[in-house]
């Protein structure tokens, strides 16, 4: 969770550590920003996302914003 991420973008981007796992996918761009009430929100939301590993499903979130209304609710 963050609340810059044009800041989070770049450190993952510029890592201090080159062995940590988001080095291995430089370079990183933003593709999908979910605002979240409050950070124990967005880590529900993150891992119900991570749970469904799925590029698919995170494709049809950024082409299907009611989807992402609705996994928004869920997670609360």
């Amino acid at each position: 969770m963050t609340e810059d991420l044009e800041q989070r973008i770049f450190q993952h981007n510029n890592p201090i550590n080159r062995i940590k796992y988001t080095a291995k996918g430089i370079p990183w761009q933003l593709y999908i920003a979910i605002p979240c009430n409050d950070k124990r929100h967005a880590l529900k939301l993150e891992k119900l996302i991570k749970a469904k590993k799925s590029t698919v499903f995170i494709r049809k979130l950024k082409e299907h914003p009611e989807l992402m209304e609705k996994i928004k609710k869920t997670s609360i």
